[in-house]
């Protein structure tokens, strides 16, 4: 299982969008933690955080905490419902994932994402397949 783990948490590190994001990430069995610097680049006209950013780190921290549990397929996202409490400017962000039920094929997971002052900005839960993709086979795993 901590080699799966281990794995998970590199194929993460090396993906193209993570390289510019540079967000951290801890796995663990059925819990996933992502912690990233805000970067005014990411901002919307409105001079806050954009909701693509809200998402990426809420889907990520459930989609760890599901493929952690599944380590023969690699799982992907079916659907997820975000919602957003509060505006985010220059901050630090933490998600934090975790399996809320599993099926023979599909995985619930939700997340919900603090920002430095420990105050809930977003949560989201979702729910996650089994593709046909052996995880051995998903880019970066094995790497």
């Amino acid at each position: 299982m901590q080699e799966h783990l281990v794995r998970l948490k590199n194929m993460y590190l090396k993906a193209p969008i993570n390289k510019l994001m540079k967000p951290t990430i801890e796995i663990f069995p059925s819990k996933a933690v992502i912690k990233m610097k805000v970067d005014p680049t990411y901002f919307h006209g409105g001079k806050s955080l954009h909701g693509c950013i809200y998402f990426k780190m809420l889907d990520d921290a459930s989609f760890f905490a599901a493929q952690s549990i599944v380590n023969d397929y690699f799982v992907l996202t079916s659907n997820y419902n975000v919602h957003l409490f509060r505006p985010i400017f220059d901050d630090y962000l933490i998600a934090e994932g975790e399996v809320i039920s599993m099926s023979k094929s599909i995985v619930t997971a939700s997340s919900k994402l603090f920002n430095s002052s420990g105050k809930l900005c977003a949560a989201g839960t979702g729910a996650f397949a089994k593709s046909s993709l052996a995880i051995e086979d998903a880019e970066g795993y094995l790497d």
